[in-house]
């Protein structure tokens, strides 16, 4: 599963968007 920085998220850290859900 890739791990891909979006950018800043929720808590001001970045928003990781996965290829699956892994949690």
């Amino acid at each position: 599963s890739k791990e891909i920085p979006l950018g800043d998220g929720i808590n001001g850290q970045r928003t990781i968007a996965r290829s699956h859900s892994d949690s």
